[in-house]
């Protein structure tokens, strides 16, 4: 069955701009932009699956203010202020379902949400269709002094951005409800049976955090001579952690918890989860980075002083801005939202709270008491590294290039980087597993996941309050090298051209992924085990686009067909890195969601040799599911997906009016040859359609528009 969801949006846009010159010396500006964004979350009642996007309503707003001042004809100073805020109210339609609805016996914390996972078959609702809001608001100022001195070109200056993120998102209130056919081989009839395979709900996430990020840089452009030219810089950026007003969050602490010591702010929390307040805890549960500074070198060379050949080498160290967002589920580890999973065939679609320790444990006290506070059984946990290191970044490149004759420059860059402290994530509380039987059946079930995972077993009295334990892993690191070589024509005789080739490989321990919120490793012990190509590693990328004028006559058909703008465009990559995954935990590890890999049995057949009319980009008879209690040899982002060929084209015009009046006509067409671009295939091994193309990118598309300037 192939179905689509209703996609309508609206954008409203409002600009602004004010310049005024105040004197010879000082000239100020001002400018407003508000974007609002409207798109409807829809509802079926003959279609549940209408409900898997999100309903939002955002409005964007920014306010730059600047002074640009003329101290002497050799120093100018640059001044800006930036406020921008954005807010995004989210919610699913008012008409879909909730679980009571439906007849689950379960606390429901909202009255239209309802979000389960048939694996390969269908969803309803989704985790980003969870009610919230989310706003932020940025308070950013910038100094720049650039002076002249002789044969110097210096820069100084100063940045300064304050960040405030406030959200409250319902995520799982409603419970998540998924089924994989952990219990029948098959997710649907499970799904009929009722038997879950996972089970997870909290409470709502409120966040209200807070970040300063502070930079200071120099830099000093050295006119050698007319052929060399020099350009050394330093720029110091420290690392400042977020941290939530409140202090919601925890840390934990392996020597704490092996010696039975609690928090003195939730003495009821398991040994060796500490809070803020507890010695030596701060607000950010990690330590600040001050000593970052980042150097950076340059050259410029004209080896024959003609000015038609230049040599460019540059180097430099870059850190990079942390994500603000990459720890906000701090905020919600238990007492906060006490996120709870279950795995057992007690987590059951009619009750799923029927087996658990004291029933239904939600709401629950939703501003938790320090000294009264409750903590539920396994519950899911995020943690920061202690010393969570900034990520940053060695990068260095070399270009020649080389003037042609009639307007022509070719160049060809080498280009490299490495990249170090990749922010990654690791479940540090698996469930290894046991073989054999224990008191006449199997050691490691699904059903007794938590029992196996390390901390139980270290101390089953305090393990039995902690299940999935998720950890920033700071370690990560990646690699780049790559050629580009371009060609260019500059505008002359009506055309002007580009063309360039890349060739590039990335490769990385494992790739960013924004927030933390699942395990990244197949085997949590082993992140070498998860080294491959970066999943932005395209290998070869090819760029075309001209931009040509046609001729004009003095006849009357010349004037019709003259003056118009040609523009085609021209784009081709090779296939993106994917992974393939089984799709089910046969390791017994305990991840959630599952990160098991298949084992590849037959590397030479891996893609089908003709895909046919079934789209079968992969040969499912290469793959092997891995055996219980092991981990598929089949590395991460091994697998190539469909390369993508584009051909797009632009036509227009400007016709004269009046000297201040004109209308411009344009014609846009997208994809113009129609070129089915395939998109990547099914890459979860247990699925009905594993290996088969089911999506593409858009067919051809044209627009139309016209255009008065006045």
């Amino acid at each position: 069955m192939t179905y689509g969801i209703p996609q309508i949006s609206n954008y409203d846009e409002i600009i602004g701009r004010v310049d005024y010159v105040k004197s010879s010396k000082q000239a100020l500006f001002a400018r407003y932009y508000l974007n609002d964004y409207d798109y409807p979350a829809f509802y079926s009642p003959n279609n549940l699956m209408w409900s898997n996007n999100p309903g939002e309503l955002m409005r964007s707003q920014s306010v730059t203010l600047g002074d640009t001042y003329t101290l002497s004809p050799t120093t100018v100073n640059s001044f800006h202020a930036t406020f921008t805020r954005m807010r995004n109210d989210r919610a699913p339609s008012d008409q879909q379902l909730s679980p009571a609805v439906v007849g689950i016996n379960a606390y429901t914390a909202y009255p239209h949400d309802l979000r389960m996972e048939i694996s390969s078959y269908f969803n309803s609702g989704c985790g980003n269709c969870a009610p919230g809001f989310f706003n932020t608001n940025t308070f950013h100022f910038s100094n720049d002094v650039d002076m002249i001195k002789g044969r110097h070109e210096l820069a100084f200056g100063a940045d300064f951005i304050r960040s405030q993120n406030n959200l409250e998102t319902g995520n799982n209130q409603n419970g998540d409800y998924q089924f994989n056919g952990a219990w029948t081989g098959d997710a649907l009839a499970d799904f009929l049976l009722g038997d879950m395979s996972v089970f997870d709900q909290n409470r709502p996430q409120l966040n209200a955090l807070r970040q300063s990020m502070p930079a200071l840089y120099a830099q000093d452009t050295f006119h050698v001579n007319s052929r060399l030219t020099l350009n050394a810089g330093v720029r110091w950026e420290p690392l400042l952690m977020p941290s939530d007003v409140y202090g919601r969050g925890a840390v934990f602490n392996l020597q704490d918890f092996l010696a039975n010591v609690h928090s003195k702010i939730y003495p009821n929390a398991p040994a060796g989860m500490l809070y803020y307040g507890d010695p030596g805890i701060s607000k950010s549960f990690t330590n600040n980075h001050w000593g970052d500074f980042a150097p950076r070198l340059g050259l410029v060379w004209n080896p024959h002083g003609d000015g038609r050949d230049t040599l460019r080498i540059g180097a430099g160290l870059l850190y990079d801005v942390n994500e603000m967002y990459y720890g906000q589920r701090l905020t919600s580890n238990p007492p906060y939202a006490n996120d709870i999973n279950q795995s057992t065939p007690a987590a059951h679609l009619a009750n799923p709270w029927a087996g658990y320790p004291g029933g239904d444990p939600f709401p629950g006290l939703y501003a938790p008491a320090s000294v009264n506070s409750t903590f539920p059984g396994y519950g899911l946990y995020i943690v920061l590294n202690p010393n969570e290191k900034p990520t940053y970044m060695g990068q260095w490149n070399m270009t020649y290039q080389r003037q042609l004759a009639g307007n022509w420059m070719a160049s060809v860059t080498l280009m490299g980087s490495k990249t170090t402290h990749i922010w990654l994530q690791d479940d540090v509380n698996p469930a290894p597993y046991i073989p054999g039987t224990c008191n006449g059946s199997a050691c490691s079930t699904s059903s007794n996941e938590n029992q196996r995972r390390i901390l139980s077993v270290l101390n089953p009295a305090q393990g039995k309050y902690i299940g999935q334990m998720l950890e920033a892993d700071p370690g990560g690191n990646g690699f780049y090298h790559g050629v580009l070589g371009s060609l260019q024509h500059r505008f002359s005789h009506g055309f002007s051209f580009l063309a360039n080739y890349t060739w590039s490989q990335c490769i990385d321990d494992e790739d960013f992924v924004g927030d933390m919120h699942n395990s990244q490793y197949q085997n949590p012990y082993s992140r070498a085990a998860e080294r491959g190509f970066c999943n932005f590693d395209y290998r070869q990328v090819f760029n075309s686009s001209i931009v040509g004028l046609t001729p004009t006559r003095n006849s009357l058909l010349g004037k019709i067909t003259g003056n118009w703008q040609i523009a085609p465009l021209i784009r081709a990559t090779t296939g993106a890195a994917l992974t393939v995954t089984t799709g089910k935990d046969y390791s017994y590890i305990g991840n959630n969601p599952v990160t098991d890999r298949p084992n590849l049995i037959e590397p030479n057949a891996v893609y089908n040799s003709d895909i046919g009319p079934g789209l079968k980009w992969l040969n499912p008879a290469a793959f092997q599911s891995n055996a219980v209690g092991t981990f598929g040899n089949l590395g991460r982002d091994t697998i190539r997906g469909p390369g993508v060929f584009n051909f797009d084209f632009g036509l227009s015009r400007v016709f004269k009016i009046r000297e201040s009046k004109n209308i411009e006509a344009r014609l846009e067409i997208f994809n113009i040859l129609n070129h089915t671009n395939l998109g990547a295939p099914n890459l979860t091994q247990t699925s009905s359609t594993f290996g088969v193309i089911t999506t593409a990118a858009d067919p051809r598309i044209l627009q139309i528009a016209l255009k008065y300037h006045f």
